[in-house]
């Protein structure tokens, strides 16, 4: 049902449209600027769940929260994508990237491994904000130190865990 749900959504997402390159030049801020509350909420999820599961934080870009859970199979999002999407994904580079798609692969891993162990559906609200920015038509890129969304200010991730563990929730718009 969850692993359904996220293969739905990412098919109904338009991603020929999908904005991949600042509009002037990028924008390299630190903060939290309009914009960023889906990666500010990304973060804070994420902690939370680190806090709550009492598990050592890791970099946000090798956060695998089904694997941390105990799930050992990978899933490749696009392995689940239609022809068009699947087309147009693997050959825009931007897409294509790891720095993309590999928090969705840990979305759509989860919603799998969620549909056979239902007590950790909660662990799926971390990912959505990600996927809500793409379904905007934007995209992001999560680095070893930084997360990034098109045309949004940048967040420096050094010390994320502790900047997000007590941060106060972001209103998704």
């Amino acid at each position: 049902m969850y692993f359904e749900n996220v293969i739905e959504r990412v098919n109904h997402i338009n991603w020929s449209n999908l904005e991949c390159s600042p509009k002037s030049g990028g924008i390299r801020l630190e903060g939290f600027g309009k914009g960023n509350e889906y990666g500010f909420e990304f973060l804070r999820r994420l902690a939370f769940f680190y806090k709550e599961q009492a598990i050592l934080p890791r970099k946000p870009m090798i956060s695998n929260i089904a694997e941390l859970l105990g799930d050992k199979e990978k899933c490749k999002i696009i392995d689940y994508l239609n022809e068009g999407n699947k087309e147009i994904v693997s050959e825009n580079s931007s897409l294509y990237s790891s720095y993309f798609l590999t928090p969705l692969n840990h979305y759509l891993q989860l919603a799998r491994y969620v549909d056979q162990n239902p007590e950790y559906a909660k662990y799926l609200d971390v990912y959505d904000p990600l996927l809500q920015v793409v379904e905007q038509g934007k995209t992001f890129s999560l680095r070893w130190n930084d997360l990034r969304i098109i045309n949004c200010p940048e967040f420096f991730i050094d010390e994320w865990y502790d900047m997000f563990v007590m941060a106060k929730p972001q209103e998704l718009t």
